[in-house]
């Protein structure tokens, strides 16, 4: 539905975030308690909540992602398609990606736009 608001030149921060929520409402009912943000870049805002770590109730309070300063152009139209994304997160070094690994890959990112 937010593709198609999207392609449509409408408001679909709306979509976006409902559909954040409805991810973290499944983990929850999992029994996940913290979610990473993960990001594909795309902008600084999007880059800057890349690798951070929350309890699923504070993500679920605040709703930090979808960012609301994204500037990312979907296909080149209308600013803000978020690309973070949340994943599960165990606190397990066995299953969790380093967070070296998140700082490296936004330095990466950052001097990727600087282009």
């Amino acid at each position: 539905m937010a593709l198609f608001l999207q392609e449509e030149g409408k408001e679909f921060f709306g979509c976006l975030q409902e559909s954040q929520k409805m991810h973290l409402m499944e983990y929850k009912r999992q029994k996940v308690e913290k979610v990473r943000i993960v990001s594909g870049g795309g902008c600084p805002a999007c880059i800057d909540m890349m690798g951070k770590v929350l309890a699923i109730d504070v993500a679920l309070k605040e709703m930090p992602i979808p960012v609301k300063d994204c500037t990312f152009k979907l296909h080149g139209k209308n600013p803000g398609w978020c690309r973070c994304r949340y994943i599960p997160y165990l606190n397990d070094p066995k299953y969790d990606t380093p967070d070296s690994f998140y700082e490296e890959l936004k330095e990466k990112r950052i001097s990727e736009l600087k282009r």
